[in-house]
């Protein structure tokens, strides 16, 4: 039996931020990145996490968009991984945390992952 993988946390640093990626591990938090509000809302941060897992065919619940912590979470249910992504507003800023677990190769959450934290950057630009 092989031994459970580490979870590593993102933290955040200045301005920009973080990606934590552990290649070793199972668990792969993919992007964490604080933005000015301006360029980027809560909302806007929720509506792409949702357009994305759409686009990916991962089924997601949101919970209430009327606080400032919005989780999006969900996966397929076919048991190969799960997705579990933030948008936080704190106070001029918007951050977003966004991770793929996958439990398999290949599994399409860390392509949702990577699609997820780069259509962010690209809204946030």
């Amino acid at each position: 039996m092989s031994p459970l993988p580490s979870i590593y946390s993102a933290h955040l640093r200045g301005e920009s931020d973080l990606i934590v990626v552990s290649p070793g591990d199972r668990f792969k938090i993919e992007g964490c990145r604080r933005t000015d509000a301006a360029k980027l809302s809560l909302a806007q941060c929720t509506q792409i996490l949702r357009r994305t897992a759409q686009a990916s065919g991962i089924p997601v619940t949101v919970s209430d968009p009327s606080e400032p912590t919005v989780a999006i979470t969900g996966g397929r249910g076919d048991g190969k991984g799960a997705i579990v992504a933030y948008c936080i507003s704190a106070g001029d800023k918007t951050i977003h945390v966004v991770q793929g677990i996958g439990y398999r190769p290949r599994a399409s959450v860390a392509a949702f992952a990577d699609e997820a934290h780069a259509a962010l950057l690209k809204a946030a630009s």
